[in-house]
């Protein structure tokens, strides 16, 4: 009976593992090919080093909190999966499309309608906001992604929370430390602007939690 709930949870771990790394990696995708197809900033969303910044030194600790999560409490009470039944199936992609695009569209936001001008050379407010959206939305996902299909807002949440604290500072150390913003062409932002980046960041973590309830 251990062994089953074993294999129940590392199987739940699997999942929510690729749910969360499609729904970044879509997110990117959309947002580079739209930036190129209507020439949003000459097609860069994001300089190179603020793809591999996020990539590298925040997203890894979203993984680790779904590694060190101790699992489903009630994952013995579901009844067994379909063991026909693949990762890939419908319901998994659709749901890998759908936090993959609200997250694009959350991003996307502060290029289009972002309070100055885009450069491919020099920083500008809109595309640090676009950085710091993806940057705090990779956050939350770490929490609210960490188990499937239960909630991830749920007990206990104290040492993911812990987790996810040092890539929200690395965010906001990104925007101020000045060698960090010569390096990833990004700006100190205002509080309103810092405020609008967390809650367009907070429209996935919503999305996902509805879905799940």
């Amino acid at each position: 009976v251990h062994a089953v709930e074993l294999g129940r949870t590392i199987y739940s771990k699997i999942v929510s593992y690729i749910r969360y790394q499609m729904s970044q990696l879509l997110a990117l995708v959309l947002l580079f090919v739209t930036a190129t197809i209507f020439d949003i900033n000459d097609g860069v969303a994001l300089t190179p080093l603020m793809v591999l910044f996020l990539n590298f030194f925040i997203a890894i600790f979203p993984v680790i909190v779904i590694m060190v999560d101790p699992g489903d409490p009630d994952v013995m009470k579901r009844p067994p999966r379909d063991p026909k039944g693949p990762i890939t199936n419908p319901a998994a992609i659709t749901r890998w499309v759908l936090y993959g695009a609200v997250l694009f569209l959350a991003a996307l936001v502060p290029l289009v309608f972002g309070p100055d001008t885009l450069s491919t050379d020099d920083p500008s407010a809109s595309m640090t906001m676009c950085f710091a959206v993806l940057g705090l939305v990779t956050v939350f996902s770490g929490l609210v992604m960490r188990r499937d299909p239960t909630s991830g807002l749920v007990p206990p949440i104290l040492s993911a929370v812990k987790w996810l604290a040092i890539p929200a500072v690395l965010v906001v150390l990104a925007t101020e430390l000045p060698f960090l913003q010569r390096g990833l062409l990004t700006q100190p932002l205002s509080g309103l602007q810092w405020l609008a980046c967390i809650g367009l960041a907070l429209v996935l973590p919503v999305v996902v939690e509805v879905d799940k309830w």
